[in-house]
This record gives C-alpha cells, structure tokens and sequence, in this order.
C-alpha cells in the first residue's frame, strides 16, 4: 500500500499542484468522517506553527508499538541483515486509513 499510495501522491502534486494542505488515503471499504477530519486538521498550523499531523492515522512511533525485524528460516516474512540491517522498522502508519501533509510530501516525494 505504501508503494502506491507514494505513487498516486506524487501523481496527484504533479498534476494538480499544491493546492492542498493533506492527501488521506484510506481503504476502499472504510468510511472517513471528512468534517471531523477537517476540523481536527484546521486546529493545528495557524502562523506556521508546528504541525503534529505531518504523517498521521494509526502510526506506530515508539519502540513500545515498533515491529521488531524476524530474522532465520522460522519466520514466513523473515528479512535477512543483507536486506535490512536494523534491528527494529522504523515509524509507520497502519489500518484503514492514513495521511500526510503538504510538508511531509515534499521531503518525501
């Protein structure tokens, strides 16, 4: 999901600009409460203030939710050290929906 969802944003800025402040991607089957959504967006960034919803939904950021990285031949989606050497993946988002900010996307993208 991540993969696509990286490459309809990068579609959607090119083709539409930045006249957005969020891209929300969520699963076909979900159902978004947009005026809460808004309003929950429009409570953060007034005068350039730090926004905390640069990268937000179900976001595992602390090593207390992280997913540990399995390693050895007992593991159905064992990653070898070759392929990702640390010992813990990094903050990511999960679940039915997620979203990022303008200002997440152009360091991303």
């Amino acid at each position: 999901k991540t993969y696509s969802f990286l490459g309809i944003t990068h579609e959607v800025v090119t083709k539409f600009g930045y006249y957005f402040t969020h891209l929300f991607k969520t699963d076909d089957d979900s159902y978004v409460n947009v005026d809460a959504l808004y309003r929950e967006i429009r409570a953060y960034g007034k005068n350039n203030a730090p926004h905390p919803h640069d990268f937000f939904g179900h976001c595992l950021k602390s090593k207390h939710y992280a997913l540990k990285v399995r390693r050895g031949k007992d593991y159905k989606w064992a990653v070898s050290y070759t392929v990702y050497p640390e010992p813990w993946y990094p903050a990511y988002c999960l679940g039915a929906g997620y979203g990022v900010s303008k200002n997440f996307l152009e360091c991303a993208v």
